[in-house]
């Protein structure tokens, strides 16, 4: 039993860390934006430079491997966008830590996060409900760039613990810190 257990620790591959932005990181993040479209929409590495400071990586060495920003709708809402993660790194769990974190973001300044996706089964997994579009601004000139795939509104409205007064919003934060925490 002690052996297994200290194989797997050996062969335990801990999560990269998600990390703001850095202005050298905007060329990197519209190229992976551009490899996947149509599931994310391209933005322009001048645009990107402009809100660096509201996107969020995740490194594999040198290399962005995943994205995401958070850009203000309203004063109570933040929209995701620009989700993406490298295709020859899928599957394990980059998308769902990069979310997660971004969710702890804004849990921690009492707002709720919308975005729109041609992914919604990923969001719903997340915390996210569809929503009406309506109430997503559209966004000119891209709205257009899912190649015809359905895209769909969605909202995560975290339950305001401090509201209520008492612990019953403990466990969605606790699951929230676990996913961070799986990236130490």
């Amino acid at each position: 039993m002690i052996s297994a257990d200290v194989h797997n620790a050996r062969s335990f591959t801990p999560l990269p860390l998600v990390a703001r932005a850095e202005l050298g990181d905007a060329a990197a993040i519209a190229w992976l934006l551009r490899r996947l479209a149509p599931e994310t929409i391209p933005v322009p590495e001048n645009e990107i430079r402009c809100d660096i400071d509201r996107y969020r990586v995740v490194r594999q060495g040198d290399e962005i491997v995943a994205t995401a920003a958070l850009m203000p709708l309203d004063r109570n809402h933040l929209e995701l966008r620009s989700v993406a993660v490298d295709p020859e790194c899928g599957g394990r769990g980059l998308g769902t830590q990069l979310v997660s974190a971004l969710q702890w973001e804004v849990l921690l300044q009492g707002r709720h996060l919308r975005c729109v996706t041609v992914n919604p089964g990923f969001f719903e997994r997340m915390g996210f409900s569809r929503i009406p579009m309506r109430r997503v601004p559209p966004k000119p000139g891209r709205d257009d760039c899912t190649a015809g795939r359905a895209r769909v509104a969605m909202e995560w409205r975290p339950k305001s613990y401090r509201e209520k007064g008492n612990d019953d919003d403990q466990p969605e934060l606790d699951s929230l810190h676990s996913n961070l925490l799986l990236q130490a």
